[in-house]
């Protein structure tokens, strides 16, 4: 019944929330690829309402992404485990089933054309590729490609690279999260803020900002931009919301005789007190939760534009 151990030492029963949430989240990115084909296929390009009602629906889903990063801050920042334990428990969960589904899509246009169907059907199934290659050579230079980069057919797949990316990340920034104070973590948080409109300031300003130019790609901003901030916005938004259960919890374990503790192999390991959330606690977490879907909407509006831009 537990799903994990956080802060001080306090161990917390499954946040049924938490998985609502998670659920909603997905959801979202499920309607976010059924709104592909209106921002994709060649009857939206050539009815630009199709277009216009697919960047609006799409948009309006973008959040769900920057959900699911939070998620992981809130579950398992600060990571209290050795870098090398971390990444061998987490990395594999993602990186075979990554493998598989990326080789299955890139080799899928060439199968369908193989088996007798037809390139529109190929369109059907991966509507940003409008000229599928037939070529089994071709589908083989893709799946080359896999440990660089996603292909046109393998496009869900760029989250994972994401998501391995702060799984590697998220060892190094623990020994700053477990260190710095809530005021700390707020200045990180608003620098990172202002990174999300950089866009904005690229497309409509100046191409190059904040010290880029042709042979710099890393201005003022970026060391506070992407994910991590969205990372970093779980894990203090459920510090704040849970740190005095925590508290509470702690202090029930050190003077209460019935919390015991078992020694197994050198490790502590002790017994879960089920505790409820009331209706007083959850009103202030899904305040903050609101809070960041809000600030995710900075990311929606860049998504649909990009994707305005590439059709």
């Amino acid at each position: 019944d537990v799903e994990r151990s956080r802060g001080l030492g306090d161990v917390y029963k499954r946040q049924v929330w938490l998985d609502v949430l998670r659920l909603v989240a997905i959801l979202m990115v499920i309607a976010i690829h059924c709104t592909d084909p209106f921002n994709a296929s060649p009857e939206s390009r050539a009815n630009p309402e199709f277009n216009f009602w697919g960047s609006v629906y799409g948009s309006m889903l973008r959040a769900s992404v920057p959900l699911f990063v939070m998620m992981t801050g809130f579950l398992l920042l600060p990571v209290r485990q050795e870098a090398s334990a971390f990444y061998k428990k987490r990395i594999p969960r993602v990186l075979f089933p990554f493998l598989i589904w990326s080789v299955l899509f890139d080799l899928a246009p060439w199968f369908i054309q193989w088996i007798g169907g037809s390139p529109e059907l190929v369109t059907d199934f991966f509507p940003w590729e409008p000229n599928p290659s037939a070529s089994f050579v071709e589908a083989l230079k893709t799946i080359a490609l896999i440990p660089v980069t996603f292909t046109v057919y393998a496009t869900p797949m760029w989250y994972i690279y994401v998501l391995i990316g702060l799984y590697l990340y998220m060892p190094v920034f623990s020994a700053w999260v477990e260190k710095a104070s809530d005021k700390a973590k707020r200045m990180f948080l608003a620098f990172w803020f202002i990174s999300l409109f950089i866009p904005y300031l690229t497309e409509f300003v100046s191409h190059y900002q904040f010290g880029t130019c042709s042979w710099n790609s890393f201005g003022l901003f970026y060391y506070f931009a992407g994910f991590n901030g969205y990372l970093l916005l779980g894990h203090y938004l459920g510090k704040t919301t849970f740190g005095q259960i925590g508290k509470g919890t702690a202090n029930n374990r050190r003077s209460n005789p019935y919390f015991p503790y078992q020694q197994e192999n050198g490790c502590r390991h002790q017994q879960c007190v089920r505790r409820t959330i009331s209706k007083e606690q959850l009103h202030p977490l899904l305040a903050h939760v609101r809070i960041g879907c809000h600030i995710a909407v900075s990311y929606t509006h860049l998504r649909a534009h990009e994707t305005s831009l590439h059709l």
